[in-house]
C-alpha cells in the first residue's frame, strides 16, 4: 500500500526489518514533500487556467520545506 501511494516507511511508522530505525524524518518529510506533494500541487494548480479570480486554489508552503521563502536566511 505504501508503495502505491509512494509514501515512505518511516513516515508511517514503519521500519523495514534490515534497519534499526526511522532515520532523519526531518528529511525524510522534507524530502517527501518536495519530491511528491509539490509535483502534485503544481499539477493541480493548472485548475486556476479554468477559474475566475476569486475561486484560485493555493497551497501554503509548510515552514519545514526547502522551498519556503521564510527559511532562506
Amino acid at each position: 500500500m505504501l508503495s502505491m501511494h509512494r509514501g515512505q516507511e518511516a513516515l508511517s511508522g514503519q521500519t523495514s526489518g534490515d534497519s534499526p530505525g526511522f532515520g532523519d524524518l526531518d528529511k525524510i518529510t522534507r524530502d517527501y514533500y518536495n519530491n511528491e506533494m509539490v509535483p502534485m500541487q503544481q499539477d493541480m494548480l493548472e485548475i486556476n487556467e479554468y477559474l475566475p479570480a476569486a475561486l484560485h486554489i493555493k497551497f501554503a508552503e509548510p515552514a519545514y520545506s526547502d522551498l519556503n521563502p521564510r527559511n532562506e536566511d
